[in-house]
């Protein structure tokens, strides 16, 4: 057993030492919920587009002195901004990141670019391990196809044109053709251009026929 007077001594010495800690400097993380960090709002319209599109994003970031982006636009960034990025003809990620004295802070938005009149987006790709198609989302994709076999034989430009903006306003998604007519066409195998394919290629080295 101590010396009376001991176990007080003690006692008084551990509250003055935990006083003294409890304002003790912590220094900030990146990860910090210190008001002074830096944090980002970023907002896309639309957040959905045709191929070719474009969409609108703003940025709001506050305790920031600089900001770049990167992945579907790129560059330095004010501290605040609108800004229009450049047609977009795939799904795309736009990313922007923001410093500050007391850290820093990331956002990103996935910008979606499909086809007219479709809710697929390019490019599918299969599904692992599957039987069946995936969009670029990974959204299953139900094939609804049109047989247009003479098509590239039978009509001109304009008139491709006009059949393929039907169909997908009717929602189809693919197209079955002939890539070279050789019987059923008006002409075959010449084009409505009354150009023959078959000796094109031949002559530009960019097919073999038996």
């Amino acid at each position: 057993m101590g010396r009376p007077g001991t176990e007080t001594a003690c006692f008084i010495a551990l509250i003055f030492y935990a006083a003294l800690c409890a304002g003790c400097r912590r220094e900030p993380s990146s990860n910090s919920s210190d008001p002074a960090s830096p944090s980002i709002k970023l907002t896309a319209t639309p957040p959905r587009v045709e191929r070719g599109g474009t969409v609108t994003v703003r940025w709001i970031p506050r305790n920031a002195t600089g900001c770049a982006a990167a992945d579907g636009w790129h560059g330095t960034k004010r501290t605040d901004g609108v800004e229009t990025t450049p047609p977009l003809m795939a799904p795309a990620e736009l990313v922007i990141d923001c410093s500050g004295p007391h850290g820093f802070a990331h956002a990103s938005i996935r910008i979606a670019a499909g086809s007219r009149g479709s809710s697929t987006v390019f490019p599918v790709h299969t599904a692992p391990g599957q039987r069946y198609l995936l969009d670029a989302t990974d959204r299953p994709l139900l094939i609804i196809g049109d047989s247009a076999w003479s098509l590239i034989a039978t009509l001109t430009a304009a008139e491709v044109d006009l059949h393929l903006d039907d169909r997908r306003k009717l929602g189809f998604n693919a197209i079955l053709v002939n890539l070279i007519e050789h019987h059923f066409s008006r002409d075959p195998p010449n084009n409505a251009y009354d150009s023959d394919w078959v000796l094109l290629l031949r002559s530009t080295g960019s097919g073999t026929f038996n």
